[in-house]
């Protein structure tokens, strides 16, 4: 049997991520021939990506050549179809589930099959009239990305050894999201009072925040400068092991903290109210209103909210554990269900 051909867009390092169990899974089976693509700050050169996360002897494509190859199957988390247009069946597996909408799009029927994270993705595509209930392209997969956080597979203690972080305090991840965010309208005060706080401090910021044609502050550096002892910058492209390490949460609309619900720990939010005009009739407000955790509203009440959320970490927990899983479908078994389906898609089909 001739070996199925299957292509991977990536457009950004952490979008490799969402797919990644996936391709580590089926690169162990001798029957698929494994292909990466990207389109990383426009350029045709796949390597330029995927160096950074560690690859280098997998099969890499331009995405402008790989539109002229033939292939079983394309799978991306992003809406073009880049280098793909010739495979015969497209999947979109989604970059996150956020309430800003932006994934909830028409764009989505250039594939032919969705693998969703959950119930809310469904529903929502169904409530704006993309998508009839009962639509083929739905696959209800969950995400795999998240696996990881409940199936074992991660070492607590080893990453708390890797980042030298003191076991007897409690650890707080900052993750921002990365347009109309905390970081931009009071970055450098929440930094600084975290920093003061006796706890373990990693900052996680979006990949786009580094980059200067987006963002007016060099945030590299600018952390460099604020940097402090029990301070750890993070700039891992998969936040899932320092999710899994962290005690507390402090987000404001970034999809990171959707992803969080699924350990069930305190969340912390910090009101950006920019978020809502910005994204206008595609957000859904009364989910993003919804917040599994305290919403602050300045810098002056970080402090007392972070330390009242760690001494009552059971507080939001019905809430927390209602949106999980309506956002993900059975965290810990997706990347079994989304191999399963490409088999069947690629294989017991012939």
């Amino acid at each position: 049997m001739d070996k199925k051909k299957i292509l991977f867009f990536a457009k950004v390092p952490m979008n490799y991520i969402i797919f990644k169990p996936i391709y580590e899974k089926l690169k162990k089976d001798p029957r698929f021939e494994l292909w990466l693509t990207s389109k990383y700050k426009g350029s045709l050169f796949p390597k330029k990506l995927y160096k950074m996360i560690g690859l280098g002897d997998e099969k890499l494509i331009t995405y402008l050549r790989a539109s002229l190859m033939q292939f079983d199957i394309f799978i991306s988390p992003e809406m073009p179809i880049y280098g793909g247009n010739q495979a015969k069946i497209k999947i979109h597996i989604f970059h996150g589930v956020s309430f800003k909408g932006g994934s909830i799009s028409k764009e989505v029927l250039k594939y032919d099959k969705l693998f969703l994270y959950g119930e809310y993705q469904k529903r929502r595509f169904v409530e704006r009239g993309i998508l009839k209930e009962d639509d083929e392209r739905f696959e209800m997969i969950g995400m795999p990305k998240l696996d990881c956080l409940v199936d074992g597979s991660l070492d607590k203690n080893k990453i708390i050894a890797n980042l030298q972080l003191d076991e007897k305090l409690p650890t707080l991840i900052y993750a921002p999201t990365w347009r109309y965010s905390s970081l931009e309208t009071n970055g450098i005060e929440i930094i600084q009072t975290l920093s003061k706080m006796n706890i373990n401090f990693l900052i996680k910021l979006h990949d786009h925040s580094y980059d200067r044609g987006l963002t007016h502050i060099d945030w590299k550096k600018e952390l460099e400068k604020l940097k402090t002892p029990n301070m750890r910058i993070i700039r891992d492209y998969d936040i899932c092991p320092y999710l899994y390490v962290s005690d507390i949460l402090l987000s404001d609309a970034s999809s990171v903290a959707n992803e969080y619900t699924v350990l069930d720990r305190p969340i912390v939010f910090f009101d950006s109210p920019d978020i809502s005009k910005r994204y206008g009739k595609r957000m859904d407000e009364e989910a993003f209103e919804k917040r599994p955790g305290l919403v602050v509203k300045s810098v002056s009440e970080l402090k007392i909210a972070i330390e009242h959320s760690l001494q009552n970490p059971h507080e939001f927990s019905d809430i927390r554990n209602q949106i999980s899983h309506d956002l993900f479908y059975q965290p810990g078994t997706a990347t079994e269900r989304a191999v399963k389906k490409i088999y069947e898609l690629l294989i017991n089909k012939n």
